[in-house]
Parts: C-alpha cells; sequence; structure tokens
C-alpha cells in the first residue's frame, strides 16, 4: 500500500496515499487515525489569500501532540513543513504528495533575517503582526 509519512518533531504517523489529494488532506486523515489513542494529535491552519498578485493559500499555524501547543503569533515562532527534506515553497492546500513522500513539520524562530529558500517562513514573517 502507498502511503505519505507526516513527521512532526516526535511524532511519526503513515498515512494512505491518495491521488489527487492535498497535504491538508493528509494533516486531517492523521489527526483522525490517532483519534482516542495516546497519540493525540491535533492541528489549526490560517488563510492567507492574495498578496500582491501571490495565492499564499493555507498555513499551520499550531499543532498539538502530547508535548507541544505551539503558535507563532505567541511566541514569534512558526511552523515550516519540508516535503523529503525540502522547504515547500506553496500553503498546505496548493501542495500534492505523492507515494512514499515525507512531509516533516519543524516548529522554527521566526527571525529578521530568513533564508531566501525559506518560503514558508518568509511568507510568515510577511504577515507577522
Amino acid at each position: 500500500m502507498n502511503q505519505v509519512t507526516i513527521k512532526i518533531i516526535n511524532l511519526v504517523m503513515q498515512v494512505a496515499w491518495v491521488q489527487g489529494e492535498n497535504i491538508q488532506y493528509y494533516l486531517e486523515q492523521a489527526r483522525d487515525n490517532a483519534y482516542g489513542t495516546p497519540r493525540k494529535f491535533d492541528f489549526a491552519l490560517q488563510y492567507y489569500g492574495h498578496e500582491n498578485g501571490t495565492y499564499l493559500g493555507y498555513m499551520v499555524i499550531m499543532m498539538l501532540d502530547n508535548q507541544h501547543f505551539d503558535n507563532y503569533n505567541n511566541n514569534n515562532c512558526y511552523w515550516e513543513y519540508n516535503i523529503n527534506g525540502v522547504a515547500a515553497p506553496l500553503g498546505i492546500d496548493l501542495e500534492y504528495p505523492k507515494p512514499s513522500d515525507i512531509i516533516e513539520f519543524q516548529y522554527n524562530q521566526l527571525s529578521a533575517t530568513l533564508p531566501r529558500g525559506k518560503a514558508a517562513a518568509a511568507k510568515l514573517a510577511f504577515h507577522k503582526k
């Protein structure tokens, strides 16, 4: 069976791959699969829409598992995600993983100088209040 792997810090979840589904779908499936288990998992999204002619889509603003509840609005941090080790340039509603892809979420400190390759961080920094 083809699967997509979701990694969030020290939590690893396998979700069945479905053609044409985006990362938001896989996060929802991971949440539903973990419901009622000791590996509780949840997340929250924020919609950024269009900015200067670019569609930004949905960004993860909070992840919750047994050890983490974080929100970049409260502590100057953000959730970045990588697909197979490469920073994803688009929101989770615009990325469509392939079978066996690894989607890894990392919790990072927002800084004034962001590396150019960190597209998700740059988007969040731009929208930081």
